[in-house]
């Protein structure tokens, strides 16, 4: 009989070895749980006018509220986020501390790019000469699709605080993962980069905590 075939062992996938790379990285200040995926999506869509009221929901500023955790005898100062529906907060959403000014910059940067893409709308409708007018009609989907990646990105932010336990023996110590890949991703030029295309010099960063002040000289580099 002929001898058997050795099966061939399968080939990591790009994501698995990025990971992989990941965990094994040693940092400095690293985060409790490391970036090994990519939860918020690596988009090429642009928003359409008629859907901008549906992923249009709208949040204030965080501010500090009472709050009463599971657990607690007493209440505690903790920040929150108002949901509005309407002229009226109808919801608070509770947001660990460390990442109040996480939540502003993500807020602020959808503010930013449904400007700037109705900036290019208005262009678009101008009489302009023809090479400027190709730039308009360029940028304007470019900016809707920045726009809907960071709509999703607090989107899916928003969806895991309300996963979280809230305990107190947790208390200001929770992680919210999608808010630190989040400022990884942005903070690196990484929100259009799948997890497995990585480059190899950004490694470190999915291991590093971006809330921590000691790393904001290694994420200013």
């Amino acid at each position: 009989m002929p001898p058997a075939k050795k099966s061939k062992a399968k080939k990591d996938t790009p994501a698995q070895r990025m990971a992989k790379a990941v965990v094994k990285r040693d940092v400095p200040h690293p985060l409790s749980r490391p970036i090994t995926s990519f939860r918020i999506p690596v988009n090429n869509a642009a928003l359409p006018d008629e859907d901008w009221g549906a992923y249009h929901v709208r949040y204030g500023m965080p501010v500090i509220k009472l709050h009463r955790y599971r657990g607690d005898e007493e209440p505690h100062e903790a920040c929150q986020v108002p949901v509005y529906i309407g002229s009226q907060p109808t919801v608070y959403l509770p947001l660990p501390m460390r990442y109040r000014d996480a939540w502003v910059l993500l807020s602020y940067r959808i503010v930013y790019w449904a400007n700037i893409r109705d900036f290019w709308k208005a262009e678009t409708q101008k009489n302009l000469p023809p090479k400027k007018k190709e730039i308009a009609r360029f940028m304007m989907p470019n900016c809707a699709v920045r726009l809907l990646t960071h709509i999703l990105a607090r989107r899916l932010a928003a969806e895991q605080l309300l996963t979280l336990e809230w305990q107190q023996q947790e208390f200001g110590k929770e992680l919210v993962s999608v808010l630190d890949e989040y400022l990884i991703r942005d903070r690196r030029d990484l929100l259009f980069t799948k997890f497995g295309d990585v480059p190899k010099r950004d490694v470190k960063f999915l291991k590093s905590d971006p809330c921590n002040p000691l790393n904001d000289k290694l994420f200013s580099a």
